[in-house]
């Protein structure tokens, strides 16, 4: 019961986001335009640091209920904030095309850059 608590609270909180970019889209309102105004606003920066922390959560979830995780970050790394905004401009830097997704994909964008870097070994 309280994993799927869990799960449907960070759905909430990534589609709060969202709603919360869409009131300040920027001029083009994609990924890449949101990362590129995540440097001089605390707000865009906060709306990528907050997705890498819901994801946190429901990477513990699915540890905790022996479930194969989203990516698999070292037990002995902590990611900071600048750390996730870091790791999203590389990865669509590499990927144009996931850049240049919607605004309401960051979420998507962000899982994807996270499994890029911190692939889980099978």
């Amino acid at each position: 019961m309280r994993g799927r608590v869990l799960i449907w609270t960070t759905i909430v909180l990534l589609g709060m986001a969202g709603v919360v970019a869409a009131q300040q889209e920027p001029r083009k309102g994609t990924i890449k335009d949101v990362v590129a105004l995540s440097a001089d606003n605390k707000e865009f920066a906060a709306l990528i640091i907050g997705g890498g922390r819901a994801l946190e959560s429901v990477n513990i979830y699915l540890d905790m209920a022996k479930s194969p995780m989203l990516f698999c970050v070292p037990k002995n790394l902590a990611i900071t904030g600048d750390q996730y905004i870091r790791i999203l401009s590389a990865f669509i830097e590499k990927n144009p095309k996931v850049g240049n997704l919607d605004l309401n994909s960051l979420g998507f964008g962000l899982i994807l850059a996270m499994i890029d870097v911190f692939p889980c070994k099978q």
